[in-house]
């Protein structure tokens, strides 16, 4: 399963009472074919980035930085107590 945006979002509302995760588009770029390339920060309540993706869609570069937000320090305690499924977090097997 690689619904990382369900399981962040998941953690976002129980760490912070109902909040969602941000997801910004910081930046585009074209290449010389004219495929696109996005580039995604998902940012916590207070404006904190916590994750950094990229991909060909905005959904793609969405889910990654949710990928990466999920393995970021702050949330590596509620993890350890059972909040979010383990294999869900790249950095704990």
């Amino acid at each position: 399963n690689d619904n990382y945006k369900g399981q962040l979002m998941r953690l976002f509302q129980r760490k912070y009472k109902g909040k969602l995760p941000t997801y910004k588009l910081i930046k585009e770029e074209k290449n010389e074919r004219n495929q696109t390339t996005f580039h995604v920060q998902v940012l916590t309540p207070y404006g904190q980035a916590v994750g950094y993706g990229f991909g060909n869609s905005k959904q793609t570069a969405e889910k990654f930085s949710a990928r990466q937000a999920l393995a970021h320090k702050l949330y590596k305690e509620d993890i350890a107590n059972g909040i979010l499924d383990k294999r869900m977090n790249p950095t704990i097997q």
